[in-house]
């Protein structure tokens, strides 16, 4: 129409056609532009209908089961749950510490005895069902400020990669995290340390090559050593072979196997939930 228009304009301007026919075919143009707003509109209508159709995750993830079937009603004025979507990587991890232990930090952390670590250098660990270690390390989001009274726990949530979709959502694992440093520590390893009733000692070789045996307060067990508090400077020969077996004062040759670590990080272990 658009196209028939503009012929009888050049034609009407040298009176090759009629002015009825050339008002005809201004008709027509008007007409169809007027269809074509409406298609145009009833195009934009359709793709509303389209969009108030469709229904889009605000998160990626992975669908669980339907919760409804195709035709069903679904409510106006409550919202209808359609699905779960479940985000797998990064995944999140749920746990809380107890409230005597968040003031015991911050006491220690305040006198010196313990150095604090900051919040976005820590690094937390989950430990899996079957007591492997998982292969990705996981940073600490945010520790609650506040107190729960229903459980007096402070609230924690740590995000971790999860490529590979090794964790799944609702599992239950446990979490290891260090949040501060006893500087003053040592780590030794576990059969070095002789234990007595009420008290500990481990035996070294001193700078005579002679057995010593000396005390120490060790209390805590991280992996497969022991924190000790005190009673060592670090450096020292601690015998790990049958230490209890040897009497002070003998004289032995020393075989280099570890030396004792002297950076001792206090860990924190909790049950957390997958999220």
């Amino acid at each position: 129409a658009e196209d028939r228009l503009n012929r009888y304009q050049g034609l009407r301007e040298v009176k090759a056609v009629s002015e009825m026919e050339y008002a005809s075919a201004v008709a027509e143009a008007a007409q169809a532009k007027a269809a074509l707003a409406s298609a145009e509109a009833s195009q934009k209508n359709a793709r509303l209908n389209l969009d108030y159709a469709t229904v889009t995750s605000p998160i990626e993830g992975r669908a669980r089961r339907a919760m409804v079937t195709e035709g069903a009603l679904v409510g106006l004025d409550s919202p209808t749950p359609l699905t779960i979507v479940e985000q797998i990587d990064p995944i999140y991890a749920n746990f809380s510490q107890p409230a005597r232990d968040v003031l015991a930090l911050r006491q220690a952390t305040n006198n010196g005895s313990l150095e604090r670590i900051a919040e976005e250098k820590i690094e937390v660990e989950i430990v899996l069902a079957d007591g492997t270690s998982y292969t990705e390390k996981g940073k600490l989001l945010f520790s609650d400020l506040a107190v729960d009274p229903k459980t007096d726990t402070v609230a924690m949530r740590a995000v971790f990669p999860n490529t590979r979709g090794e964790l799944l959502p609702g599992a239950f694992v446990s979490i290891k995290l260090a949040r501060a440093l006893n500087k003053a520590a040592i780590l030794i390893p576990r059969d070095g340390l002789i234990r007595g009733t009420d008290s500990a000692s481990v035996m070294i070789v001193n700078a005579e090559n002679k057995v010593e045996s000396i005390p120490v307060v060790a209390t805590q067990l991280k992996g497969t050593n022991w924190v000790v508090s005190s009673g060592l400077k670090g450096g020292e020969q601690v015998i790990l072979s049958n230490p209890g077996m040897l009497r002070p004062g003998s004289v032995v040759k020393a075989v280099p196997k570890t030396e004792a670590s002297t950076v001792a990080p206090t860990q924190i272990e909790q049950k957390a939930q997958i999220q």
